[in-house]
């Protein structure tokens, strides 16, 4: 079965990993069986920390950057090639001796630091439980329990290095997430895909301190990692290297927005390959149970002595409590020898909307597929000017084709980049019979306005769910009938479409409950509206994707959470 991988913020792109072969004995293949894999690494990680030994061969094999010496950057090259993130050929031939573990005229210092103790800040070394990253002359230690710590121990430590990340898209668009402190000087770990074409980037902590992101350390959407940096003094989070299947574990993060979110579990798989449209089964992830939601994105996964095991992520939309966490070990993989300023990282990586433009119109879709009595939702972008002075309108061609609808309360503020400032207005293009017709958006003055056509063609054959939305079905289609009216509905935060009764609704609900609890709605909640109308909620777990159902007395109204 084709499961879809979701994740816990507003954007995803997701690394695909793919596994490279090789001829059996080759350079990075230390396991000897022909390809290089991410175990590969993590098989020369544990022998530079000094917790594993190797084979002569398998040392020679491990030596990829050929100054004869294996250290954790043999590790890091090996997994960065197995990910796919680097070519083979970047594996340089090692020297035919027997490397050694570091040379005493080494720059670089690789330090066994007790189990008591973590963090140092810059080039990266390992213990038993800790991988470290050392920056800085800093060094910051902790005690390590001698016995796994209760419920509210573990809370009380982790609640110190977590934080809610918050992503400014534009407007009132936000990206939430959550992350956690890796050093006392304000780095802190994340999801790239939290901060994936952020505006600004702000964090806040359990005590609702808030603080700006002032640079970003590295940012890899591959690995779907990023450390960003805030300045402040903080208290970072001991990295464990190592878990098990049923070991107790824990997660803190902002759920849903909820900062501050506690909830715990166990390891179902502690490294588990998954085989989806978004990964090829490369790439080990700690399967967890512990409930987690959107918002945790980037938040710690924690062990029983309040060390992170990995980076909360991904999540199944179907089953109970299929959670993913990253290793902390790919943390390690990172490049960080190019940080940014947060202007300069915006400049680079943030993705300007095609909607953001001067003096036009901007549509999502110019050309629209529909059934009968189903609707396409449309967002059109134009500048922001005063609404008093300006004409928008629609006019449908054919009308016996097509209806058209504009939402009169759902004016959405985008911010864009430098000085343009663009709004967008939700407009609902609904087929009535089969048939081709275009309809002519008008915005501007209303003697000297500027327009744009959209093409719309109504056949049997299109699409079964909303149109302009992803996986929402269409109820038009299942009633058959039209939309009489559209808005948002601020007391519920959707989006909503209103259906005239026609005495067939509760046959019809029944089978629009059917569709929607085939395409993963499984969570059900009932509730009423601002005015005591029976509401049944279908959501998709984990995603945010709620479908609902307000049965009024002359209406059938559904709802549903976009954008």
């Amino acid at each position: 079965m084709n499961r879809k991988i979701f994740v816990f913020a507003v954007c995803l792109l997701l690394a695909s990993f793919a596994v490279f072969a090789s001829a059996q004995g080759s350079y990075g293949d230390i396991n000897g069986d022909g390809q290089i894999r991410a175990n590969d690494a993590r098989l020369v990680l544990r022998y530079s920390a000094d917790l594993d030994s190797l084979t002569d061969e398998q040392l020679v094999l491990a030596d990829v950057n050929g100054d004869g010496v294996v250290r954790a950057s043999d590790a890091r090259k090996i997994l960065r090639v197995a990910a796919e993130l680097d070519s083979i050929d970047s594996i340089t031939p090692a020297t035919t001796e027997v490397p050694t573990t570091m040379p005493e005229e080494s720059s670089t210092v690789t330090t066994t630091v007790p189990e008591t103790t973590t963090i140092l800040d810059g080039e990266t070394t390992t213990t038993a439980d800790f991988i470290v990253d050392i920056v800085t002359e800093t060094q910051v230690y902790f005690e390590t329990p001698d016995t796994p710590l209760s419920a509210k121990e573990v809370y009380a430590r982790a609640k110190q290095y977590t934080v809610e990340v918050d992503a400014c898209l534009g407007g009132d668009y936000m990206s939430i997430g959550s992350g956690f402190y890796i050093s006392d000087d304000g780095k802190i770990v994340t999801n790239a895909h939290v901060i994936q074409n952020a505006l600004s980037v702000s964090v806040k902590d359990a005590d609702n301190n808030e603080y700006d992101v002032v640079s970003v350390i590295a940012y890899d959407i591959d690995l779907d990692l990023a450390i960003i940096k805030i300045d402040a003094t903080t208290t970072p989070a001991q990295l464990c290297y190592e878990c098990e299947t049923a070991e107790k574990i824990y997660t803190l993060g902002s759920a849903l927005g909820l900062l501050d979110t506690f909830s715990d579990g166990i390891v179902s798989n502690p490294s588990r390959t998954l085989e989806s449209d978004y990964m090829d089964g490369t790439m080990p992830l700690i399967q967890i149970t512990a409930p987690i939601s959107s918002g945790n994105s980037g938040g710690p996964l924690i062990d029983e002595y309040g060390r992170v095991l990995g980076v909360n992520s991904y999540g199944y939309d179907e089953g109970q409590n299929l959670n993913f966490a990253i290793p902390v070990s790919y943390i390690d993989m990172l490049d960080t020898s190019d940080p940014v300023a947060m202007d300069k990282f915006i400049e680079k990586y943030t993705v300007i909307p095609d909607y953001v433009t001067s003096d036009s119109i901007s549509l999502s879709d110019d050309a629209v597929k529909l059934q009968p009595n189903s609707t396409h939702i449309e967002l059109v972008a134009f500048d922001y000017f005063s609404m008093n002075e300006y004409l928008f309108d629609a006019q449908v061609e054919d009308e016996s084709v097509a209806s058209v609808m504009w939402d009169p309360e759902a004016w959405i503020s985008v911010s864009g980049i430098i000085s343009t400032v663009t709004s967008q207005r939700m407009l609902y293009i609904t087929g009535l019979g089969e048939g081709e017709t275009d309809i002519t958006i008008t915005y501007g003055p209303k003697d000297a306005g500027i327009s744009q056509t959209i093409h719309v063609k109504v056949t049997s054959k299109a699409d079964v769910y909303y149109g302009g939305l992803e996986f929402y079905p269409d109820f038009g289609i299942v009633y058959g009938e039209c939309p009489v009216d559209a808005g948002y509905n601020e007391f519920m935060a959707m989006y909503c479409l209103t259906y005239e009764k026609n005495g067939n609704e509760e046959e019809a609900i029944e089978r629009y409950v059917r569709q929607l609890k085939k395409n993963f709605y499984l969570i059900e909640d009932e509730s009423t509206d601002e005015d005591g109308n029976s509401v049944f909620s279908y959501s998709v777990a984990l995603t945010g994707k709620t479908v609902s159902i307000i049965t009024r007395d002359d209406a059938i109204v559904i709802g549903f959470t976009t954008f």
